[in-house]
């Protein structure tokens, strides 16, 4: 490209052959060949989210919306970024950005698998207890893994829940495209829990439209993760580094424990649920009835 425009360059000014031209010749090729400014250009990134409300979702609206998109939205004000958000299906958007370079993506649970794989954790937005949920009238008993074995067990497809199912060797894994899907099989009775956290199964209530925080019961809680914005492995070192120092800049200011306690607020009068501060000033999402 540099020697296409060199070309253009010359035919254009008419350099002739002379001596004062021969000097100045060299620099004007060298200046044209010099990868400085692809040195200087931002990379260019895409903002992928995951759908799992109330963390990150699109509101009836049609916007982004959540706890992490609200931290996203900080961190971007800090970075005067204006990245649009894309949300894509879980499996869709991890299998992707296991690959392909310069992906913020949201939110994402922070297990063994991903951190082999080299994800760049940027921020973390909430800390979720996974549990097995059921109706409340429901008869089963579950207390152990051994018992959640035998139940069929509703996940979303390429989720860290899913994982988690496989990795454990769960015979029983009915694998939907949404938490809306999942909820929609445990009120058919088409299985018989679904593997989540309470907070996001009350949230996803509002957009399915039967269903509330009552009518649900927390059984046993298996394990936990943290939620995470990250960017994909192999991201320019330059992003990383400059969003993880926004990220340190939100939690030292308040920013954080500010949007922090307007999603705890909000998801109790608008959800029934039960959230609280941990001891690091993370958001916790709690299973409680």
């Amino acid at each position: 490209m540099a020697v296409e425009v060199l070309i253009r360059v010359l035919r254009e000014v008419k350099i002739m052959a002379s001596a004062r031209n021969a000097l100045i010749l060299p620099l004007l090729v060298k200046n044209l060949l010099l990868p400085c400014s692809a040195e200087a250009t931002e990379p260019l990134f895409k903002i992928w989210s995951l759908i799992e409300p109330p963390t990150n979702y699109v509101d009836e609206k049609g916007m982004p919306a959540g706890i992490s998109v609200d931290v996203l939205r900080e961190l971007q004000k800090l970075l005067n970024d204006t990245t649009p958000v894309e949300f894509l299906p879980s499996a869709r958007a991890l299998k992707f950005s296991k690959t392909e370079a310069n992906i913020l993506i949201f939110s994402l649970a922070r297990n063994e698998d991903r951190e082999q794989a080299g994800y760049q954790w940027i921020i973390q937005t909430t800390y979720k207890p996974w549990a097995f949920l059921g109706m409340k009238d429901s008869p089963l008993q579950i207390d152990s893994m051994e018992a959640a074995r035998r139940l069929k067990i509703g996940t979303v497809h390429g989720s860290a829940y899913e994982h988690y199912l496989i990795e454990n060797r769960f015979p029983n894994i009915n694998a939907s495209v949404s938490f809306a899907s999942n909820i929609l099989m445990l009120l058919a009775g088409r299985v018989d829990v679904v593997l989540s956290n309470r907070v996001t199964i009350i949230s996803e209530c509002k957009f399915v439209g039967n269903c509330k925080n009552s009518d649900f019961k927390s059984f046993f809680e298996p394990v936990g993760y943290s939620s995470w914005i990250a960017f994909s492995p192999n991201s320019d070192p330059r992003l990383v580094k400059k969003w993880k120092s926004a990220a340190e800049e939100l939690m030292k200011n308040g920013t954080y424990e500010a949007i922090a306690n307007k999603w705890s607020q909000r998801i109790a009068n608008d959800l029934g649920a039960k959230t609280y501060i941990n001891k690091d000033g993370v958001l916790v999402f709690d299973n409680q009835d």
